[in-house]
């Protein structure tokens, strides 16, 4: 289904996406297949014991709700009944909080998750967003803790898609710490990156990978 959006995105049109849709019609899938979760069901985030599985169960739910809407493939749910399970992963914990675990995983997988959420409501950008839209989104986005935690931890990913989401919010560098110091961080990157990791997969592949995807990013946060 993401492959057929990306085509029509292009002005591609394409057979597979009669075949999908008869293929979704006749295996008749249940929501949660699609998911991952009951959609119709009152808090049903709120029973998983790992918070990270919460998160990640979400972000791919609403990612999934978004591309259906997008390439007009009737599945059973919209994106609204999707996005009003947010409320039951409120609040926004920041770095260190106990519920999100030891280590950085649980953080990031929430971030993560606040990160497709604003890219959901503007269109991956496409759009700037009034910061009442998405009041907890952009207050905790602009948490600076967030932003030094990712700094801390190096994480180019973090750093730009946090960039990203301010900008769409209407955060500019001059008035926002944490967007003016990952977009020097970002902008710093090619001098402090080691030479050898952009020709190697040895330790770092992650973010070799990874570091592309933030320069296009930082392009894009000056322009939003």
């Amino acid at each position: 289904i993401m492959g057929l959006y990306s085509l029509e995105r292009v002005g591609v049109e394409h057979p597979l996406k009669q075949e999908t849709a008869a293929i979704v019609q006749k295996k008749k899938f249940s929501k949660k297949d699609f998911l991952g979760f009951d959609v119709d069901r009152p808090n049903v985030l709120t029973g998983s014991t790992h918070h990270d599985e919460r998160f990640s169960t979400f972000t791919a739910g609403i990612n999934t709700a978004y591309y259906v809407a997008k390439v007009g493939i009737d599945v059973g749910f919209n994106l609204p009944e999707v996005l009003a399970h947010v409320r039951t992963l409120r609040p926004y914990h920041l770095p260190g909080h106990k519920s999100l675990g030891d280590g950085n995983e649980g953080w990031i997988d929430q971030i993560t998750m606040v990160f497709n959420i604003v890219h959901v409501f503007s269109n991956f950008g496409e759009l700037r967003l009034r910061p009442a839209v998405l009041p907890h989104e952009c207050a905790f986005l602009r948490r600076a803790a967030n932003m030094d935690k990712a700094l801390a931890i190096h994480d180019v990913h973090v750093v730009g898609e946090l960039c990203h989401c301010l900008r769409i919010f209407g955060h500019d560098p001059y008035t926002c710490a944490p967007l003016r110091e990952g977009i020097a961080f970002l902008l710093e990157m090619p001098r402090d990156f080691p030479a050898t990791l952009l020709t190697t997969f040895h330790g770092a592949a992650e973010d070799v990978v990874r570091l592309p995807h933030a320069f296009c990013i930082l392009a894009f946060s000056f322009c939003t």
